[in-house]
């Protein structure tokens, strides 16, 4: 029993066309330890074996984790754009933070296509409340009595990655219990039911609160049919939920 995923992997990577790997020397070794009387040493080796694979997995997942968390921050950048159709009047821009700090002081070219003095540029900007002001002058220095000093805010919003790992069971009743791992930054997650694997018509769908719930129990499905599970994650943004994208698609045949 205890070599039995062994050999299972090394049948299946056989039938690929994959003879020569990892499975199929372990495999001759612990077949060829029992005419030899090794039967204990191929038991420990086997063992050990899949002791180091379940590690190796487990460190595989964490590292994936690990990269899927450094990526997911968006820079963000605010685009200041301004266009003033006279030729007559330059146009300033200047950028403050909260403290009434200058952070950037924007100038209008003339461009000639349109005859006027155009700002158009990009400035990144941290996390926070800043405080923009706009006016124009003429060429005299004289200052124009439009314009004015208004405030924005950037905020930084995580990427949601797919969920990983989604897991299905079939359970008594007609119920499909799905299971995933969490998603960094998320409130919640989407799941959607189909027995179609392109999803054209839903069997049904769930929203289920709370990032950290990572597993649901769906109801009322039809005995013998097979269906199939996708999952994403959400975040509230100003009210509404931004979705992430979808994890890899998952099938079961309901008891």
């Amino acid at each position: 029993m205890i070599g039995y995923p062994v050999v299972w992997r090394f049948l299946k990577n056989l039938f690929k066309g994959q003879l020569l790997d990892e499975t199929f020397l372990m495999t001759i070794a612990s077949i060829g330890a029992f005419p030899t009387g090794h039967e204990v040493e191929a038991i420990v080796v086997v063992l050990l074996y899949q002791i180091g694979e379940i590690l190796q997995n487990r460190a595989v997942n964490h590292s994936r984790k690990s990269i899927l968390n450094l990526l997911n921050f968006e820079v963000k950048t605010a685009k200041i754009k301004l266009d003033l159709y006279d030729s007559v009047y330059k146009s300033f821009c200047n950028i403050y933070d909260s403290d009434g700090k200058e952070i950037y002081d924007l100038r209008g070219i003339y461009n000639r296509a349109f005859d006027c003095y155009k700002i158009d540029s990009e400035v990144a900007l941290n996390k926070g409340i800043y405080y923009i002001s706009i006016s124009n002058y003429s060429i005299d220095g004289f200052n124009l009595n439009y314009g004015g000093t208004y405030y924005f805010s950037v905020n930084y919003m995580q990427k949601l990655t797919k969920p990983l790992n989604l897991k299905l069971s079939a359970q008594k009743g007609a119920k499909i219990k799905a299971k995933w791992d969490s998603v960094n930054g998320a409130n919640g997650y989407q799941i959607y039911y189909s027995r179609n694997k392109n999803f054209k018509k839903l069997s049904a769908k769930k929203i289920v609160k709370g990032g950290k719930k990572t597993s649901y129990v769906g109801k009322n499905f039809t005995k013998g049919r097979k269906y199939y599970v996708k999952v994403r994650a959400y975040k509230i943004v100003n009210g509404k939920k931004v979705y992430g994208k979808w994890s890899s698609v998952k099938s079961v045949k309901c008891k």
